[in-house]
């Protein structure tokens, strides 16, 4: 701060580097706004005068704090010039007012009082005020005081605007993220509302289906193909978010459709190969997918089944005591998408009566416990032993994964399909 000068209208050390360094912020002079508050006319007078020769001209006036207020409620100033010794409310008394309003409501306030206590100028600088400065001034001082308080409040007013930018920006970027979250509500809606509903004839079918983030990239799905055919299909794009989200939904839509000319959709292998060329990842932006397909003949009680890179099912036998073996559903070839022309084949499986077929995505057993220890197939597959005939089964299988990962949300898709066959 300035140095205070009290009584012999010297120019301090301090006031001229202020005056040499400051000739940017004496141009804002001629477009300041003034406020004199004093209760002496003729000396709110002799101020006016003293900053038209300063080159200020737009000045308003008042006889006490109480009318200041007043009119720094009603208009802007960009300095207020205060007595002290005023009538109905001080210049003390208005400086602990202003001190209590918000921020911005005052521009900076200059004390010009013939009091030349140091404790009067310390009191005025507790309460509030940018300077002080004795009423026998000199105009050079007078005008340095001026142009700091005006570079100051330029300064205050560049971060209050700054501050109401960011505000504005924060709140923008709020919109934009409720925009976008509902947006992604939206499309995780409508991925979820291809997946068949489950259903208990001809066949009992239930899944359990929970993505890692907002959209992942499983999808699956069941219908018959005729009235002896029953396929089944689980596939699982790389990645998470909208790109993954939108393959999987384009991809799942190819076959629950139909939508694969000249291939018979009894046929796993053939599928396959129609898919792998359709999805080639050269032309889907370097996603791929794995897998597994398969199709139940009811009258032969067999399933075919093949998988481009998908982890196996499994196909619960009961074995008479109440008890359930496993086997795994593999016949196992590369990615859906990696190379062109590639030829999948398929394995033909018995199906005993009572049989349940689970169809997993990698998520369901891929998962690193608290102790870093990486859950096995193995592991998913005698919980599944176990429990997979239960009614809750699929429910259970995803407490299990949440109680091995430990808090927070699984790092990848959890999607899995079980059928009664």
């Amino acid at each position: 701060m300035t140095t205070i000068d009290y009584n012999d209208g010297v120019l301090t050390s301090s006031d001229r580097l202020l005056t040499e360094a400051q000739s940017d912020p004496m141009d804002m002079l001629p477009t300041a706004k003034l406020l004199v508050v004093d209760d002496s006319r003729m000396m709110r007078m002799a101020l006016i005068r003293a900053l038209k020769d300063l080159g200020i001209s737009n000045t308003e006036q008042a006889a006490n704090g109480a009318e200041a207020l007043e009119k720094l409620t009603q208009e802007s100033f960009d300095v207020v010039l205060l007595d002290i010794e005023m009538p109905v409310m001080g210049g003390l008394e208005m400086l602990t007012v202003l001190k209590q309003k918000p921020r911005g409501f005052a521009p900076p306030v200059i004390v010009v009082s013939g009091d030349d206590q140091i404790e009067t100028a310390v009191a005025c600088i507790e309460a509030g005020a940018e300077d002080y400065l004795s009423k026998a001034f000199n105009p050079t001082v007078l005008r340095a005081r001026i142009t700091a308080s005006l570079e100051r409040k330029r300064l205050r007013d560049q971060e209050a605007e700054s501050h109401r930018a960011l505000i504005a920006e924060h709140e923008r970027l709020e919109q934009t993220q409720r925009r976008l979250r509902g947006e992604l509500d939206d499309a995780a809606n409508f991925v979820r509302s291809i997946f068949p509903p489950p259903c208990d004839l001809p066949l009992a079918v239930d899944w359990f289906q929970q993505s890692s983030t907002e959209l992942g990239g499983d999808a699956f799905g069941y219908h018959w193909i005729d009235d002896d055919n029953f396929a089944v299909y689980l596939l699982d794009v790389c990645g998470h978010g909208v790109g993954p989200a939108l393959l999987s939904v384009t991809a799942i839509n190819q076959i629950r459709t139909d939508g694969l000319p000249n291939v018979d959709m009894r046929d796993p292998g053939a599928v396959l190969s129609a898919m792998n060329n359709i999805f080639l990842m050269t032309k889907q932006n370097d996603l791929y997918f794995t897998l597994w397909y398969g199709v139940y003949n009811k009258s032969s009680r067999t399933i075919r089944h093949a998988s481009g890179g998908h982890p196996p099912a499994l196909l619960l036998c009961p074995d008479g005591s109440g008890e359930f073996s496993v086997r795994r559903l593999i016949k196992s070839s590369f990615m859906i998408g990696a190379f062109e022309d590639e030829i999948y084949e398929y394995e033909t499986e018995a199906v005993p009566e009572g049989a349940i077929l689970l169809v997993p995505c990698d998520g369901c057993f891929e998962i690193e416990d608290t102790a870093g220890v990486e859950v096995t197939y193995e592991d998913f597959e005698e919980v599944m032993r176990c429990t997979g005939d239960q009614p809750d089964a699929l429910d259970g299988l995803f407490s299990w994964a949440k109680a091995r990962h430990g808090p927070g949300p699984l790092d990848d898709d959890f999607t899995i399909v079980r059928v009664r066959l």
